[in-house]
């Protein structure tokens, strides 16, 4: 069973409206599930904008609430297996880009090789220069690529993310390799075992 990555758009104007953004999230089709405890979701709602020059919705954080209940009573996921950001919930759960991609990351280091991940979005995207991007609730909107870049979640960045955890996250582990033979972290290390008292928590 290969982990699956659903992203799925209800009530994006924007990216509703411009299929060619969705061509690169060619999704597999899922037969079978998995047992309830290899099933994980993140799910993500969108009503509320901080760039006000993006159209509030009216029920994308409905939608999000409505899937994450039917996943747990009707779909067979654990109660603490789905995770819900919405524009109606507290701070710590709003759908913010730095929340959704640090949610996205713990969920998919505990997802299992034989399990499933799901990840559903409603809300409002957009593209520029030929990538999908979905607009998280701090999002800004430009002309400008990297100032959509830098603010919004990039749908093709979702899935790589997915399917690089999928694969062994081999470029994930690549890149913390070289970071942990960085010089400098090899210097810090010899400090730190000139250092015992640290490890004993003095």
């Amino acid at each position: 069973m290969r982990k699956s990555l659903q992203i799925l758009v209800i009530a994006s104007l924007n990216l509703a409206a411009q299929v060619n953004s969705t061509r690169d999230m060619k999704l597999e089709p899922v037969t079978t599930l998995p047992s309830s405890d290899r099933r994980w979701a993140l799910v993500v709602g969108v009503d509320q904008y901080q760039d006000h020059q993006i159209t509030p919705l009216i029920g994308a954080a409905a939608d999000a609430h409505a899937l994450a209940d039917a996943l747990v009573k009707v779909a067979g996921f654990e109660p603490d297996h789905v995770i819900l950001l919405a524009t109606d919930l507290p701070p710590e759960r709003q759908p913010t880009k730095g929340n959704i991609l640090v949610r996205l990351s713990n969920i998919s280091s505990l997802v299992p090789k034989d399990g499933l991940l799901l990840f559903s979005f409603a809300g409002h995207g957009i593209e520029r220069g030929g990538e999908a991007f979905l607009l998280s609730s701090d999002a800004k909107v430009s002309n400008d690529i990297r100032v959509v870049q830098e603010t919004a979640v990039g749908a093709g960045h979702v899935k790589q993310w997915i399917k690089e955890n999928d694969g062994g996250r081999k470029e994930y582990n690549r890149l913390m390799q070289a970071d942990l033979d960085h010089p400098i972290e090899k210097v810090g290390k010899e400090l730190r075992a000139r250092m015992p008292w640290l490890e004993q928590g003095r």
